[in-house]
C-alpha cells in the first residue's frame, strides 16, 4: 500500500479568534456608545503620527499628542492623522473631543470584529476595512483591522499595530509632483483603500503560487 503524504495547506487558512466570544461578552448590557475594545491589544504603547500637506507644503511629525494633531485640523491644508495602537480608551475618547467623532463611531473603531462596512456621520465618512499580510514563514494569513475616517480637510486612520501597507502611498505624498499632493482628503482616503485592495491582490498571487508549487509536487511524486 503507499504511504500517504501529508500537505500542509495552512496557507489557505484565515486565523480564526477563539477569544471572539469571550471578547464580545463584555459589551453585554451596556448601552450603545460605550466604549469598549473589543478584541487584543496588539501594541503596547499607541503612536501617532501626522502628515500635512498641500502642493507647495510637506511635513510629517511622528510620536505626537491628540492635541499636537487637532493643531491642524482647521488648516487649508490637508492632514493625514494614524494612531497605531487602539486599546487605549482615553486616547479614543480624546480624539471623540477634539474631531466632533461620534460615540457610536467611536464604539465602531475600537471593535475589531467588525465586518467591512461604510457609514456616513454628519461632517465626515467611517469606513472599516480589513488589511491583510501573508507570513512567509507560517504560511498564514493575518488580518488586522483599520478604520478611516474621512473629514472636511483630513483623514485619520485607527490601526491595531504599527506597520501597514501604505508606503507607497507615503513616498508620493513625499513628492510635489505626484496627483495626489494635489488632490483633496477623499482622494487620500481612496489611495489608501487601494493600496489595503492591492494587497489582496499579492496574497492571492503567494496563495497561487504555492498551489502551482504544490500541483508540480504531486505530479512528480504522487
Amino acid at each position: 500500500m503507499a504511504k500517504k503524504r501529508l500537505i500542509n495547506l495552512d496557507f489557505l487558512k484565515l486565523p480564526i479568534n477563539r477569544d471572539t466570544f469571550q471578547i464580545k461578552a463584555k459589551k453585554v448590557g451596556l448601552s450603545p456608545g460605550t466604549l469598549v475594545h473589543v478584541g487584543k491589544q496588539k501594541t503596547e504603547k499607541p503612536v501617532i503620527t501626522l502628515i500635512d500637506y498641500d502642493p507647495e507644503h510637506f511635513e510629517t511629525l511622528a510620536d505626537i499628542s491628540v492635541g499636537q494633531a487637532t493643531s491642524f485640523k482647521d488648516s487649508a491644508t490637508v492632514s493625514w492623522v494614524n494612531l497605531s495602537g487602539i486599546h487605549d480608551i482615553s486616547l479614543l475618547e480624546k480624539f471623540g473631543k477634539r474631531f466632533d467623532i461620534h460615540p457610536l463611531a467611536l464604539e465602531d473603531i475600537l471593535n475589531t470584529q467588525h465586518r467591512p462596512k461604510l457609514e456616513e456621520f454628519e461632517g465626515y465618512s467611517l469606513i472599516i476595512l480589513k488589511m491583510l499580510f501573508f507570513d512567509d514563514q507560517s504560511q498564514a494569513i493575518n488580518t488586522e483591522q483599520i478604520s478611516l475616517l474621512l473629514g472636511p480637510n483630513y483623514v485619520i486612520s485607527f490601526q491595531e499595530l504599527e506597520g501597514d501597507v501604505f508606503d507607497g502611498g507615503r513616498d508620493r505624498l513625499q513628492r510635489s509632483n505626484g496627483r495626489i499632493r494635489h488632490r483633496g482628503p477623499d482622494y487620500l482616503a481612496y489611495a489608501l483603500i487601494d493600496s489595503i485592495v492591492d494587497s489582496y491582490f499579492h496574497i492571492l498571487e503567494k496563495i497561487g503560487d504555492r498551489l502551482v508549487q504544490l500541483e508540480e509536487e504531486l505530479i512528480s511524486n504522487p
